[in-house]
């Protein structure tokens, strides 16, 4: 009696074991991850902001990427617009050609790039759309700024993904001399997990099994851990700016950041959670949404940041 109890005990640890292998293994495979490509619409009219589509290439080979170049005669310095996962150029969740509209009227040109992936520019290899990888792209758009405006210096902004993105470009480009990182995705596992959480409902034990398998098993977003690579970056590059009630991308990664890069300046900006622009997002509630809940602060810091970096 007491051996067939064992052997039931055996088998049962055995299929937990099998399900669990299962669910860590196999199903990260068929989670739908949000859809990269969307159209891209035109720059509002009201905004009256010159541009022109312009294409160059990624840093690695056989991709090519679409951006807007929006040109200023008088320009004194470049910045590069970085979208996170599922954007364009337009960066409209952000408000990405408002922003665009201050920093000409500062008097910087802009450069607005679609990712590998996403927009108009070419797929990505392997579906691989990671840190690690994109920091290609916005080395070829500095590239293509660079072989534009070559006297001119260049910053970057990006945004969740893009965040992470730029953070991690400015420790492989020296060229970067301002790096504004809104929302980043520092914490990949953490990310993915919160987006199973919150968008498609699933219990958090779940969600976080299934989020460490996607990034550290299936490599989704590139399999990098963006802090560590961060901490080789120049902190007095880096300004961080990051919603306290972030649902997708906590604010613990740029804290834990600023930890690490002491010279870093961080602006965490307040929840706002019943502000109409935060509630009708749904379960995306204030991610990347700082400069449209606070937009002339974020502007006025945003500028005097790249004037101070920018002119040296």
């Amino acid at each position: 009696m007491e051996l067939f109890k064992t052997k039931n005990m055996m088998l049962g640890a055995a299929l937990i074991t099998v399900l669990y292998l299962a669910v860590i293994l196999v199903a990260p495979l068929l989670v739908p991850l949000p859809d990269t490509r969307k159209p891209v619409p035109a720059i509002p009219a009201e905004l009256n902001i010159t541009h022109e589509r312009v294409t160059f290439g990624s840093t690695q080979p056989n991709i090519n990427l679409v951006a807007w170049w929006m040109p200023n005669p008088a320009a004194k310095a470049v910045v590069v617009l970085v979208h996170g996962h599922g954007g364009q150029r337009t960066m409209d969740v952000f408000g990405g050609m408002q922003l665009s509209k201050k920093m000409l009227d500062a008097g910087f040109a802009v450069l607005s790039v679609d990712l590998r992936g996403h927009g108009e520019s070419d797929a990505a290899p392997s579906n691989k759309l990671g840190p690690a990888n994109l920091v290609h792209d916005v080395m070829g758009a500095i590239d293509w700024v660079k072989h534009k405006h070559p006297d001119l210096a260049v910053g970057v902004i990006g945004a969740s993904l893009g965040g992470a993105t730029v953070v991690m470009a400015g420790v492989k480009d020296q060229r970067i001399k301002a790096i504004l990182a809104v929302a980043p995705a520092l914490e990949p596992a953490l990310s993915i997990e919160n987006y199973l959480v919150h968008v498609m409902s699933l219990p958090t034990f779940v969600a976080r099994h299934l989020a460490w398998s996607m990034v550290s098993v299936h490599g989704q977003l590139g399999g990098t851990d963006p802090l560590k690579a961060a901490a080789q970056l120049d902190g007095k590059k880096l300004f961080l700016i990051h919603n306290e009630a972030d649902p997708v991308n906590p604010v613990s990664g740029s804290r834990r950041l600023k930890a690490i890069l002491p010279e870093a300046q961080i602006w965490v900006t307040p929840a706002a959670l019943n502000n109409p622009i935060v509630l009708e997002r749904g379960p995306w509630g204030s991610h990347v949404r700082s400069y449209l809940l606070h937009p002339k602060e974020f502007a006025e810091k945003t500028i005097s940041f790249f004037n101070e970096r920018l002119s040296k």
